[in-house]
């Protein structure tokens, strides 16, 4: 029974390290994405 808690209370650590990685992971992609669109933007005024 110990074990079984403890294997459930180390899969919920995972849960919740794997979730904070897939936000950080989008926000970095979608960061990119608005500075690629900006300097495309820019660059086309530019031109």
């Amino acid at each position: 029974m110990t074990q079984k808690a403890r294997i459930i209370v180390r899969f919920k650590g995972l849960k919740k390290s794997r979730i904070v990685i897939s936000i950080l992971d989008f926000l970095s992609t979608l960061k990119q994405t608005i500075i690629s669109t900006f300097l495309s933007h820019y660059f086309l005024k530019m031109v």
